[in-house]
């Protein structure tokens, strides 16, 4: 987690100029960076003997190709990590290690991330082609990370025949203003390197103290003119993963889902990008499965839809599944009798994409696959962040609104911290901002496989409106997941100085999210003077009767919205009280004991 140290030093020094807003800030991958398979390099070893070569990352799940890449020095390969990307997947160099932390201390510029080829045989290239021998790739400084400076660089090199590195090109932080746009470049290889040990390597130079000065890098290849131009290849690629299958929400949980199915699945689809500049026809569509059983549940098409897209070279264009007269999915939800469900969508293009001599498949982008979660909690995110958000100053407050169209008790909270939050911060639960609910200061781990800290609350009972996130206690930020592939910044509302605003800084969807379930509840709160805890109530959760424990006086009992319910001044020992015309929900109860101390507990009906 130390790769943050530096970042949060830099907003510590500039706090004043940032405490009146939220801030979206560069992260890192907060697990690691994936690390290619290690090969040890023998003097006569020849691992490749034939071009064209291709790698454009789409596999990025399953790592670096082991049969291209000899060495990685922790060069971060992420799904979206780019804007506009060329093709799904692309690689990273910044100035952390593969486990996150800076290479130096101190605040110093240097090489860091590396990323280089096996040996190629270069000597099997006929010489009438190897005036046309190039190696091409996009790239792009800045995309989500941090904007490189002008001392700052991109560089990659080549081997000689004696073994030496030779620069091939340097790419300046200073040569582009643009920072959202992949650009493609090539170089021809030199004739004194056609040899049979060539390789050939990308390297970047800067800020070593932390993921600063971020480059991306997308689609390689080593190939000449006989497989085609420079820069146009005979490629349709998805760009995109699929959103929200239903509405807003990317997750949400299953009980609530099955009680308010829209009548149609929402419109669904992704955004593909032509690296050619041929007309081609394109089917599409989508299969949806049981991620646990490989059932097929439904596919989203009606019939294959077909378009002749992508009329120039690199043209952006989306792909669209309308909705269903007739759906499938729906009917799956209401017969499926588990109580959580995975849902794996597939989404795939059919376009006439080449290979070029069984080695370059260009088919390998044409599908991409989701798994949406329907279990106890509801998201607006995709589970991936690109980016962070945060707000400086102790005792500051970001919560996420969600509208919940099911009555149901809020019993956690979920917060994907990108740093460990340790005990530096409460949960914040409030169905209209006015007051936290839960009081209780937690400290949780921050779990090692990527997901978010759960945060366990006194239960809220919830209608329609909560907004769930967390009151900080610190200085610096504590930057929280930000999913850029959605934008729901209009729901994230912030509070520095004891007045709420609604975003209006951060686009993005905040990785805070809402947990419902059944939980142990909490039914002895103390009243502030300390008074009387001995009486209890039971049992809780109630079928529709409660229970006191000890003799009481003057009881009432409210609504979570201060709304008085029902209401008794007679003396009542071990008195069972019918409340079972009241609706699920939780419910305080006010009393008076034998004492005449006061008596507040929380008790749920269901």
């Amino acid at each position: 987690m130390f790769k943050y140290l530096l970042n949060i030093s830099i907003f510590i020094i500039f706090w004043n100029s940032a405490f009146s807003q939220i801030e979206e800030v560069m992260i890192t991958s907060q697990t690691g960076k994936t690390s290619a398979f290690a090969v040890v390099r023998q003097s006569n070893d020849t691992l490749i003997n034939q071009i064209p070569l291709f790698d454009d990352f789409s596999d990025h799940r399953t790592g670096f190709k082991q049969n291209l890449w000899l060495i990685n020095e922790n060069v971060e390969i992420l799904e979206t990590g780019g804007k506009n990307i060329p093709s799904i997947g692309s690689i990273r160099f910044d100035g952390t290690r593969g486990n996150g932390t800076p290479y130096s201390n101190a605040n110093v510029n240097g090489y860091a991330d590396e990323l280089t080829s096996h040996i190629v045989d270069l000597s099997m290239i006929p010489a009438n082609q190897r005036d046309s021998t190039y190696l091409g790739f996009y790239y792009q400084k800045q995309g989500f990370g941090e904007i490189p400076d002008s001392e700052d660089s991109l560089i990659i090199e080549f081997l000689s025949p004696s073994e030496n590195w030779i620069n091939a090109l340097s790419i300046s932080g200073s040569d582009l203003t643009q920072t959202d746009t992949f650009f493609y470049q090539s170089i021809k290889i030199p004739d004194s390197l056609f040899h049979q040990k060539f390789m050939f390597r990308f390297r970047n130079y800067g800020n070593l103290s932390g993921p600063f000065d971020a480059w991306n890098i997308d689609y390689i290849t080593l190939l000449n003119n006989e497989d085609g131009r420079e820069g146009i290849y005979p490629d349709r690629a998805l760009v995109s993963m699929p959103g929200q299958l239903f509405g807003q929400y990317f997750s949400m949980p299953l009980d609530h889902l099955k009680e308010n199915i829209p009548p149609n699945t929402s419109p669904i689809g992704v955004f593909g990008k032509s690296l050619s500049s041929n007309l081609r026809v394109v089917e599409y569509g989508m299969n949806l499965l049981n991620a646990e059983t490989g059932e097929l549940i439904d596919s989203l098409q009606k019939p294959i839809v077909k378009d002749t897209l992508f009329s120039r070279l690199g043209q952006k264009l989306y792909y669209s599944i309308p909705e269903k007269e007739i759906n499938t999915l729906e009917n799956y939800l209401l017969n499926y009798e588990g109580d959580s469900l995975f849902i794996e969508g597939f989404f795939y293009s059919q376009p006439d994409d080449s290979i070029f001599y069984n080695s370059v498949d260009f088919r390998v982008n044409d599908t991409v696959s989701v798994k949406y979660p329907f279990i106890d909690y509801y998201a607006y995110d995709d589970h991936k962040p690109e980016a962070g958000s945060q707000a400086n100053g102790s005792g500051s407050i970001i919560v996420a609104e969600y509208i919940i169209p099911k009555s149901d008790t809020l019993t956690a909270i979920d917060i994907y911290f990108l740093n460990d939050a340790g005990e530096l911060i409460v949960p914040y639960a409030s169905t209209d901002l006015s007051q936290n609910q839960n009081k209780r200061t937690a400290s949780v781990i921050l779990p090692s496989d990527g997901s978010p800290a759960r945060y366990k609350i006194d239960p809220v009972f919830v209608e329609d409106t909560i907004y769930v996130g967390f009151q900080k206690f610190a200085d610096f930020g504590l930057p929280v997941g930000l999913d850029k592939n959605s934008d729901n910044g209009d729901k994230i509302f912030y509070n520095l100085d004891g007045i709420w605003q609604k975003n209006r800084e951060v686009k993005g969807s905040i990785m805070i999210r809402p947990v419902f379930g059944k939980q142990e509840i909490i039914t002895g709160i103390k009243s502030p003077d300390n008074t009387s805890n001995k009486i209890k109530i039971y049992p809780n959760p109630s079928n529709g009767y409660i229970k006191l424990t000890e003799s009481v006086n003057h009881w009432s009992i409210y609504n979570v919205k201060g709304q008085l319910i029902l209401q008794n001044d007679e003396y009542k020992k071990e008195n069972i009280i019918d409340l079972q015309n009241l609706p699920e929900g939780l419910y305080i109860f006010h009393g008076i004991d034998i004492n005449n101390s006061p008596i507040k507990l929380k008790f749920i009906i269901q």
